[in-house]
């Protein structure tokens, strides 16, 4: 049978298609452009058994359970031997306590990068709570949630917690994605859920690593599929890390408190967004957990982005200074311990 030919049909279809896709294409341009004219380099998602170089971070130390901890020589007399800042050694503590005892958990903001041990907030909490009150800093640089929650898992039994403060950026919760942290070097354990339940994740396939790798050379595209795994993978082991918690210290007698600190680029457009995808307040209502944001409390000041925070000329920019530190102190004194 002969199939007959209308080039002005063809010429007329391929009008609307490229009508229809040239929008798209100047998006993509536009949004290639203005990311590449503000520096941003392109994400690259790691995959667990993606890279097995062993970091030469001189303050960091490999955990098998944890990905890493503080090497203890790199701050002697603050680093306890399991790699925390604390002078106390959690393998030596007494199973009873006649003292209520806090947990920490947390990033560098918690560790008290760039400031005193006295200066971060587990300092500030012990030196203002009364005597009866023994607070445990299991705070680490470059870590994130998963981690936290890998923390608590591990040190529960020891410490015996009545409460746990769990604070946290939102870039702790990109950090949950990987399973290599490219600035420190170190592998860490990453996790998905399957189930209802959190089992650590499997090496990408080759074409999944092709994939990433493609999608890599082009820094608009990289960073929305960034925001898909943010919402599609980070955001349920993130909910199963809160529940779970919650769910423990509850069953033990005991509470948590979930802390939301704002950084000074915390208005940037992809970060509201995936924020708002996320909405940690709504993930917590099942719980009984109490859920802290510091916005508010820091934007009240004139400035805050500057006078609360280290310079970017600092070693450690845009983390809370020592007046920053203490106005996330006094907040959590008055809405986790006055009452």
């Amino acid at each position: 049978m002969k199939v007959s030919f209308d080039a002005r049909k063809v010429r007329k279809g391929l009008l609307i298609l490229v009508i229809n896709i040239m929008p798209i294409l100047v998006v993509l341009g536009v949004g290639e452009f203005y990311l590449q004219y503000k520096g941003r380099k392109p994400y690259l998602r790691t995959f667990p058994g993606q890279y097995q170089g062993v970091g030469d971070r001189i303050w960091a130390q490999q955990d098998p359970s944890l990905g890493w901890t503080v090497n203890p020589d790199w701050l002697p007399q603050e680093i306890n031997p399991q790699g925390f800042r604390d002078t106390k050694t959690f393998a030596n503590l007494p199973a009873k306590s006649d003292k209520t005892r806090v947990m920490v958990l947390g990033d560098s903001f918690m560790f008290g990068v760039g400031l005193e041990a006295d200066e971060a907030l587990p300092g500030l909490l012990q030196a203002d709570l009364p005597n009866n009150y023994e607070v445990y800093s299991l705070g680490v640089p470059g870590w994130g949630i998963d981690q936290m929650y890998l923390a608590y898992q591990d040190y529960k039994a020891v410490i015996e917690p009545d409460i746990v403060i769990l604070a946290f950026i939102d870039d702790d919760v990109m950090r949950v994605l990987e399973a290599y942290r490219i600035r420190e070097r170190l592998n860490k354990p990453s996790f998905t859920v399957a189930k209802g339940q959190l089992v650590l994740r499997t090496p990408a396939s080759k074409a999944t690593l092709y994939f990433n790798e493609i999608i890599g050379k082009s820094v608009f595209l990289s960073y929305i599929l960034r925001e898909v795994y943010a919402v599609t993978e980070a955001k349920p082991v993130i909910n199963y890390v809160f529940a779970d918690i919650d769910q423990d210290i509850r069953s033990r007698g005991g509470r948590l408190v979930v802390i939301r600190i704002p950084t000074p680029k915390q208005d940037e457009a992809i970060q509201v967004l995936r924020r708002r995808l996320i909405n940690y307040d709504k993930m917590l209502e099942s719980t009984e957990a109490t859920y802290l944001e510091l916005t508010q409390e820091l934007t009240q000041h004139p400035n805050w982005e500057t006078e609360l925070h280290f310079p970017d000329d600092h070693p450690s920019p845009d983390h809370l200074n020592k007046p920053g530190n203490r106005i996330l102190a006094d907040y959590v004194l008055k809405y986790v311990f006055e009452n």
